[in-house]
């Protein structure tokens, strides 16, 4: 099943027919929304479009073109995006422009969200699964510690490294320099590693970001761990592993 459409490139198919039943609609929501009331005419509705469109056939082609263009929504949400298909948009969107992030949000509450394998952890000898399910949704700590609500600011706060060589230093000070560097310096979703490929300023839309920082923060979802035997589920099939159980690590 090919993905589903963007509005743009729905309209794009359109002809002035088309055109012509996306004004007419616009222009007389009042009536439309008056047929569909109760205590109106059960064929309301359908007087109006025969009254505009006395040919039958004009009148099969308006309903082809609601089919597709009010049922849009519910094509996207019933398509299941693949991961590949949900990394590959991550990777060329282009966060620095309010519009481009925008466009990926809205795609990730619009759609049927993948569930993203990252990786295999060995860590202290327990074998584990890493995924996530890309949402939209606030920042939040599993757990909450409830105050006595006598506090001047929240008791929980969200920290974030604004210099990620600075990070790097940290760790390679600390483990050693084989954490060192761990990505190119001017990398970032939506260019390349050269830093010839930063921007020009004129191509953000937010002067505050003039200075071309080469690290952006970017939410994309919530973490999960699978809790149950992973070296067992993963030699079982695709079905043991959807079924789980996937317990969630922070968002």
């Amino acid at each position: 099943m090919p993905p589903p459409k963007t509005d743009e490139e729905i309209q794009a198919g359109w002809g002035p027919q088309q055109w012509e039943f996306l004004k007419w609609n616009n222009e007389n929501t009042e009536a439309i929304q008056a047929s569909m009331r109760q205590g109106a005419e059960w064929d309301a509705f359908d007087k109006l479009i025969e009254q505009k469109w006395p040919d039958p056939k004009d009148q099969e082609a308006f309903d082809e073109w609601c089919d597709e263009w009010f049922g849009r929504h519910d094509t996207r949400m019933s398509y299941q995006m693949s991961s590949r298909e949900f990394l590959d948009m991550v990777s060329k969107t282009n966060f620095f422009d309010n519009e481009k992030a925008g466009a990926l949000y809205w795609t990730m509450e619009m759609h049927n969200m993948p569930f993203v394998t990252l990786c295999e952890s060995n860590f202290g000898g327990v074998l584990t699964c890493y995924c996530f399910k890309p949402l939209t949704k606030y920042l939040e700590p599993n757990r909450k510690d409830s105050g006595q609500g006598q506090e001047v600011i929240d008791s929980i706060v969200l920290t974030m490294e604004l210099d990620p060589d600075v990070l790097d230093r940290r760790l390679a000070n600390s483990l050693g320099d084989s954490l060192s560097h761990s990505r190119p310096p001017s990398f970032f979703f939506g260019y390349g590693p050269e830093p010839t490929s930063l921007a020009s300023p004129t191509a953000l839309p937010d002067s505050r970001m003039s200075s071309l920082s080469p690290f952006i923060f970017a939410q994309f979802g919530a973490i999960f761990v699978f809790g149950g035997d992973w070296e067992k589920a993963r030699r079982s099939g695709r079905d043991a592993i959807n079924e789980g159980p996937w317990l969630q690590n922070g968002r």
